[in-house]
């Protein structure tokens, strides 16, 4: 057997976008009324973001019996400025949509 067969690599894992925090701003929203979502996009990875991303909020009505039902919100939030700039390892951003 040969034991000088070896070879090592160094891999940089990637940046890890979780979302933490998710919650409706309006205490008691009623039907009808503009609703705010915030939460916050948390980079737990190593790594930054190459580039700027977006953010994809789907909200759906919850059935009698708990159930998902159907799809109320689906929509891609993107963000300009600073607010669409590389996320750093480690950083984490808060983010709304209305």
């Amino acid at each position: 057997l040969e034991a000088d067969n070896r070879q090592e690599r160094q891999l940089a894992v990637g940046p890890d976008l979780v979302v933490r925090n998710l919650r409706v701003l309006e205490a008691q929203p009623q039907a009808g009324d503009v609703i705010t979502i915030a939460w916050d996009d948390v980079n737990q990875g190593s790594v930054p973001t190459n580039v700027g991303y977006t953010d994809r909020l789907i909200v759906r009505q919850r059935n009698a019996d708990g159930s998902p039902g159907a799809v109320l919100i689906d929509t891609v939030v993107s963000f300009a400025g600073p607010a669409g700039t590389p996320l750093a390892a480690g950083e984490s951003r808060a983010r709304s949509w209305s």
